[in-house]
């Protein structure tokens, strides 16, 4: 084996892992969601940004449709940007 520096072994593009002893998936999802947290914490402005397509994506199909075709809409598409792990790609 060639010597190398400890962070190279562990890395993930040498195929090793990152952490080890940690499972990859469920500490980096924790991860993700306390940064997550802080962020909308620190700058509110940039969560309101981020869920105005939503708001008004929600507010239009209310004024053409009504409440619970809106609702819905939200719950389904809601459940399946959670189900999918991600809205598009």
């Amino acid at each position: 084996m060639p010597i190398v520096a400890d962070g190279a072994r562990n890395h993930p593009a040498a195929g090793g892992r990152a952490y080890p002893g940690v499972m990859p998936g469920k500490d980096m999802d924790r991860v993700r969601a306390r940064s997550a947290l802080q962020t909308v914490k620190e700058q509110p402005v940039i969560a309101a940004i981020a869920a105005l397509p939503v708001v008004a994506v929600f507010g239009v199909v209310w004024w053409l449709l009504g409440f619970f075709p809106a609702l819905l809409l939200l719950l389904v598409v809601g459940g399946v940007v959670v189900w999918k792990g991600k809205l598009i790609g």
